[in-house]
C-alpha cells in the first residue's frame, strides 16, 4: 500500500498520464465533485461550488459568490501532493490481492479509529463497530487507482 500512495501521489501520476479526473460518487451513486488536474491548474466542481487554482492564484465561485486569491507560499502544491490517496491508506489491514496481468484489485479493511475518521470525510453513516472494506484497482504496470469504493 505504501508503494501505492507513492504511485498515486500528483507529481508521479502527472508524470505518467499529464492530466487525471478524480470523480467521487455518494452512496446513491450521485457524482458530488471531481477534479481535473493538470501540470499547472486544479480543477474542482462540486454543487454549487467550483474552483479554479494554479501554483499562484485560486478563483472561487461558491454559490454564485465569486473570489480570488492569490497564494505567495506554495502552499497549494503541498494541499495537492496527495489529491487521491492519504498517507493513512498505509494503515489499512489489505485483506485479499489479485493481479490479472491488468490490474490488481485490492480489498482492505479499516480499524475502528481510522472509520471514525473516514466517516467524517464520507457523505455515509457509520455505527460503532461497523467494519469498512475498501476496494481498490490499480493498474497492474503504473500502481496507478483506476477505481476506489468501500
Amino acid at each position: 500500500m505504501a508503494k501505492v500512495v507513492k504511485a498515486n501521489n500528483t507529481e508521479n501520476l502527472l508524470k505518467s498520464y499529464g492530466s487525471f479526473l478524480n470523480s467521487v460518487t455518494d452512496e446513491n451513486g450521485v457524482e458530488y465533485y471531481s477534479i481535473y488536474v493538470d501540470d499547472e491548474i486544479c480543477y474542482c466542481v462540486e454543487p454549487n461550488f467550483k474552483q479554479l487554482t494554479g501554483d499562484d492564484f485560486q478563483f472561487i465561485c461558491d454559490n454564485g459568490t465569486y473570489y480570488g486569491n492569490l497564494i505567495c507560499d506554495g502552499s497549494y502544491n503541498d494541499w495537492h501532493a496527495n489529491i487521491l490517496l492519504s498517507d493513512s491508506t498505509t494503515d489499512e489491514k489489505v485483506t485479499s490481492a489479485t493481479d490479472n496481468g491488468t490490474v490488481i484489485s485490492v480489498i482492505t479493511e479499516i480499524d475502528e479509529n481510522q472509520a471514525a475518521e473516514y466517516a467524517e470525510l464520507q457523505p455515509k453513516i457509520y455505527r460503532a463497530g461497523d467494519t469498512v472494506r475498501v476496494k481498490y484497482q490499480f493498474d497492474s504496470r503504473t500502481l496507478a487507482l483506476i477505481s476506489c469504493e468501500d
